[in-house]
């Protein structure tokens, strides 16, 4: 709440000091000749379209995917946690508007998008020092103990940032010159973390002893998680744009600007996750949850054959959904550019920009979940391991934001 308030904050104190100086503009006689802003307009009597394409070479950051952690034998406190990289992703974005005659102000629509996927994947068989983190903690792991020897995790996020403006000068000086600007903006932002957590890696000797008929069902089966959050929000948003000229004919100037937005809106989130353990059925009732070395896969009968009949393999599913759940987000956004007047028409820019969305990403997890023994599964899954169906007793809610900085290169043009 607190930073929703400085950021409300922010966007008035632009608003009034974009009207102040506008205000204080209209009140001064100016010299059409000396002030005229040439990179904009030749002719101040009639309207020009605006168009231009920009390659934004954008690296998100903030986004806190976690994939495992990995523990230290000797050192129980010295564990570190494992998150995805996230490399610079080149990408279109595109500004198109109107400028009307006389210096009346323009409208400028802008579309952004973004799109980012990493993956990394680790396997040391036979040594369990990767901690199962986002698995719901039940049972997880080959030996119970939530440790694998190898995992892999995957991020997909996507942004999409579409504004609509009013743009009109503040200021004009010889050299310097400033605009005010007004209006709405939409923003959609989706990220996706896939977990795997491998309770066994190839090439590693069976941790369940040999018996005499081979039951693939009982096969170690890896442990997963998956987080979903999908964010769509709209509101208003003001800001400044300043502009200096290098040059007295305006053909090269340096522009810097600053944009605030206030969004307000929903988001839709998921999560699910399975660890598997094994136990001693009783029909569709688990009579026993085995414990580590798994003794009971050596016992035999009285001819000498593994009893393994009761053993199952069974997948403790955990899932929970929040649907439109209403949460307010952010935006602030700075650039510094230069742009270079190479034509009539026509005009070169390069620069830095940096946006930060506050609040557009949100996980829901559950607390640790234990099964207990007298619990009926459900029906068999393809692999022929049987499902448990658990129901989580609390939630636990994390809100993430999502940065995005890079450089930035294109074309304009104005005709």
């Amino acid at each position: 709440m607190t930073r929703l308030r400085a950021s409300r904050a922010a966007l008035w104190l632009a608003v009034l000091l974009a009207v102040s100086m506008a205000a204080a503009q209209e009140s001064e006689p100016q010299d059409d000749a000396s002030t005229r802003d040439d990179s904009s307009t030749t002719d101040p009597g009639r309207g020009y379209l605006f168009v231009e394409i920009i390659d934004w070479i954008a690296q998100p950051t903030g986004l806190e995917y976690r994939v495992a952690s990995v523990v230290d034998p000797l050192d129980p406190f010295g564990g570190q946690v494992v998150s995805l990289e996230h490399d610079t992703e080149s990408t279109f974005n595109y500004r198109a508007g109107y400028e009307f005659p006389n210096d009346n102000g323009a409208v400028i629509f802008s579309y952004l998008s973004q799109k980012e996927e990493s993956e990394l994947e680790v396997r040391t068989a036979g040594l369990f020092l990767y901690g199962e983190i986002n698995t719901s903690g039940f049972l997880s792991g080959v030996n119970n103990d939530a440790l694998a020897d190898g995992f892999s995790g995957e991020s997909r996020t996507r942004l999409r940032d579409v504004r609509l403006d009013y743009y009109r000068t503040a200021f004009k000086g010889k050299r310097v010159s400033g605009k005010w600007f007004v209006g709405a903006r939409r923003v959609n932002h989706d990220r996706k973390l896939e977990s795997e957590y491998f309770a066994l890696a190839p090439n590693l000797p069976p941790i369940i002893p040999p018996i005499s008929t081979p039951r693939l069902d009982l096969a170690p089966r890896s442990d997963s998680a998956v987080l979903i959050s999908n964010w769509s929000g709209r509101g208003v948003e003001a800001g400044l744009d300043f502009k200096v000229a290098l040059s007295s004919h305006a053909k090269v100037w340096f522009e810097s600007g600053l944009a605030v937005a206030v969004l307000r809106g929903k988001a839709d989130t998921s999560y699910s996750s399975a660890t598997h353990f094994y136990g001693l059925m009783n029909g569709d009732v688990i009579a026993e949850i085995l414990e580590s070395p798994y003794d009971e896969f050596s016992e035999l009968d009285p001819m000498g054959v593994p009893i393994v009949n009761d053993v199952a393999q069974i997948a403790g599913q955990v899932g929970v959904q929040s649907t439109s759940e209403s949460v307010d987000a952010d935006v602030i956004e700075t650039y510094l550019a230069v742009r270079w007047k190479f034509w009539k028409m026509a005009e070169f820019v390069a620069g830095f920009r940096n946006i930060s969305y506050q609040g557009v990403g949100i996980d829901v997890r559950t607390d640790r979940v234990e099964p207990e023994a007298g619990m009926e599964a459900d029906e068999f899954k393809a692999d022929g391991t049987r499902i448990l169906r658990l129901s989580p007793s609390t939630l636990k809610r994390t809100e993430h934001s999502a940065d995005y900085e890079g450089f930035y290169f294109g074309l304009a043009f104005r005709f």
